[in-house]
C-alpha cells in the first residue's frame, strides 16, 4: 500500500543554530502540498529543514484566539489505489500555564495538543475510519544495526528471530536501540510499545527482511485492525519518551538505562544522625557485575534471606562476589530453583545469557 504524506510542519525558532533532516519519503510516496493557500487567520514565514520539503508554515499563538485555517493542495485523481495519510504537526509550549491546540478538518474537530511544562496531552475525538500515526525518529548512525529487547532477552531486530515471524511490527519491552561498532542510541517509552525500524513496512510481509535504515518510528495509536487495537481511539493520551546515547555499546548498558527508566527503583530517605558524609547514594549489596541485571527480589517465608532473579545481558560469563554494601562483608550466596529449593551441584556462576535464582543469606 503506498503512502500519501500531507505535509504540514510547525518548528521552534532558534537563533543561531544549525538545523538538519534525513528525508524518510521514498519513491512509492504521493506527496501532497498541506499548505498551499491560507483562507484566513495568521501565519509567519518559514523554510522547513527537511530536503526536497522547504514550505512550511509557522504560527505563534499568544492569546488563546490567534488561529490559521488553510488548504491543500488537491490529491491527484492519478491516485488510484487505496493510501495511508500521514500529517506532521508539532505543537511546541514555551509559556507559563496550560495551552490548547486544536485541529479541525473539513470543519470537524478531529484532536486537540495541550503543552504545559508537563508531558503532552492528545485530546483524541472517536473516529472508527481506519487512522493512525506515529512519531519518527530519523536517526542516522554509520553501520548502525537495530537491537530490540523483547521478552526474555534482545535480539538484533530482523535477525535473531523465528524464521518467519513478524518483521514489519515489534513490541518493545524496555528499550530498543540502534548502535555501530563504536557507539549506541537507546530509545524507550512505558506506555506506547509499538514500533517500526528502518521505514513503514505496514503491509511488506517479506520473510527475512532487515531494516533498512537506522530511522525508528512509534506508533501512539493506531486502529488499522491489524493489532490488537480497539476500533477507535479517544480522550486524554499522554506517554514519554527516555532516550539517551553512550559510546558503550552493549547489552547490558542499554538494558540498564532501559529497565532503570521503565521500572524506577523504589527508594526512601531515612534521616539520619551523626557527621554525615559526602556519599550521595548507596547501596546494601554491593559487587553486581555491569553484565548482570536484577529481575526481581523479594524476602524469603523464614525472613533471614533474599531470593533474587538474574539474567545476564552480555553473553559473557560471571562469577558471583557479592558483599554487604555497608560493612564490606562477603554474603553468602547459594543457587536455587524458581521456588526458592537448593538446586544440587548448583555454583555461584552465571552462564552467558542465562537466567538464573539464588538466595541471600542475611
Amino acid at each position: 500500500m503506498k503512502r500519501m504524506i500531507l505535509l504540514i510542519l510547525a518548528v521552534l525558532l532558534i537563533a543561531g543554530s544549525t538545523l538538519s533532516a534525513q528525508s524518510i519519503f521514498t519513491p512509492d510516496d504521493h506527496l501532497v502540498n498541506g499548505y498551499a493557500n491560507k483562507i484566513s487567520g495568521m501565519d509567519f514565514e518559514y523554510t522547513s529543514c527537511i530536503p526536497g520539503q522547504r514550505e512550511c508554515m509557522l504560527l505563534r499563538a499568544t492569546n488563546g484566539k490567534d488561529f490559521i485555517e488553510w488548504e491543500t493542495d488537491p490529491v491527484s485523481a492519478a491516485i488510484k489505489e487505496k493510501f495511508a495519510t500521514f500529517v506532521w504537526i508539532a505543537a511546541l509550549g514555551s509559556g507559563p500555564g496550560r495551552a490548547r491546540m486544536g485541529l479541525a478538518i473539513n470543519g470537524n474537530q478531529k484532536f486537540s495538543l495541550y503543552t504545559d511544562a508537563r508531558p503532552t496531552l492528545l485530546v483524541k475525538k472517536s473516529i472508527t475510519d481506519p487512522e493512525s500515526f506515529y512519531i519518527a525518529f530519523p536517526f542516522d548512525l554509520k553501520d548502525g544495526k537495530h537491537f530490540t529487547e523483547l521478552q526474555g532477552g534482545v535480539i538484533e531486530t530482523g535477525k535473531d528471530q523465528i524464521k518467519g515471524s513478524s518483521n514489519d511490527w515489534y513490541t518493545v519491552q524496555n528499550f530498543t536501540s540502534v548502535r555501530n561498532s563504536a557507539s549506541q542510541i537507546v530509545v524507550g517509552s512505558a506506555e506506547m510499545p509499538l514500533m517500526q525500524f528502518g521505514a513503514i513496512n505496514t503491509g511488506r510481509y517479506q520473510a527475512g527482511a532487515m531494516p533498512q535504515t537506522t530511522n525508528l518510528f512509534s506508533w501512539p495509536m493506531n486502529n488499522y485492525w491489524t493489532t490488537n487495537f480497539n476500533a477507535e481511539q479517544r480522550g486524554g493520551h499522554s506517554w514519554n519518551y527516555y532516550l539517551t546515547s553512550s559510546d558503550d555499546n552493549s547489552n547490558g548498558f542499554a538494558t540498564r538505562f532501559g529497565w532503570g527508566c521503565r521500572i524506577a527503583y523504589l527508594t526512601r530517605i531515612l534521616p539520619g544522625s551523626g557527621a554525615g558524609d559526602n556519599n550521595w547514594e548507596g547501596s546494601f549489596i554491593s559487587g553486581w557485575p555491569s553484565n548482570v541485571i536484577l529481575i526481581t527480589a523479594k524476602p524469603t517465608v523464614e525472613g533471614n534471606s533474599i531470593l533474587i532473579h538474574l539474567r545476564e545481558t552480555d553473553g559473557k560469563t560471571s562469577d558471583l562476589k557479592l558483599a554487604n554494601g555497608i560493612n564490606g562483608k562477603a554474603l553468602r550466596l547459594t543457587e536455587v530453583d524458581v521456588t526458592g529449593s537448593n538446586v544440587t551441584s548448583g555454583s555461584n556462576e552465571i552462564g552467558p545469557l542465562e537466567s538464573k535464582f539464588f538466595r541471600i543469606e542475611l
